[in-house]
């Protein structure tokens, strides 16, 4: 998985899924504060037939940062499966060049429900999409990085 860190404590993620490379988003999170961030800089191929950014693509953001946040909850700094059980979407006004960055961060939960909510901004600071999200850990997916747990103390 290549890593890019840009500044002490913050590592940059890219082409880590064939949805990533095609998008062309760049992931970064902070796992104490369960936050995760998405940059993208907009381009021609990412404008629907009204030359503004496909709602798609705003909101395979939104659920990137969202379920990313949430993926912190289980481990601080390792990211464990999660996947979204539900993901609402208020498109607040077009999207049309520059960078766009999403944020998420979790603001609930409990042992196998997790509850995020998460921004997208553009380069004016404007707020361009919110979402709130319910991601469900992971019952068959592991993290190669999370420790080994045995038997009765294993939590899925």
């Amino acid at each position: 998985m290549p890593q890019y860190q840009d500044r002490p404590g913050h590592i940059d993620y890219r082409d880590e899924s064939g949805a990533q490379r095609m998008i062309g988003y760049v992931m970064r999170f902070d796992g104490e504060a369960r936050t995760a961030t998405c940059f993208l800089d907009v381009e021609d191929k990412h404008f629907n037939r009204s030359e503004i950014v496909h709602g798609g693509i705003l909101a395979s953001m939104l659920d990137n940062v969202c379920g990313t946040a949430c993926s912190l909850t289980v481990v601080p700094n390792v990211r464990y499966p999660f996947r979204t059980v539900s993901l609402s979407i208020n498109y607040l006004k077009p999207a049309r060049k520059g960078r766009l960055v999403a944020k998420g961060r979790v603001v609930g939960g409990g042992r196998n429900l997790s509850f995020s909510e998460g921004e997208i901004y553009d380069e004016a600071g404007e707020v361009i999409a919110t979402a709130s999200a319910t991601f469900a850990k992971s019952k068959s997916g592991k993290d190669p990085a999370l420790p080994e747990r045995s038997g009765s103390d294993h939590q899925a």
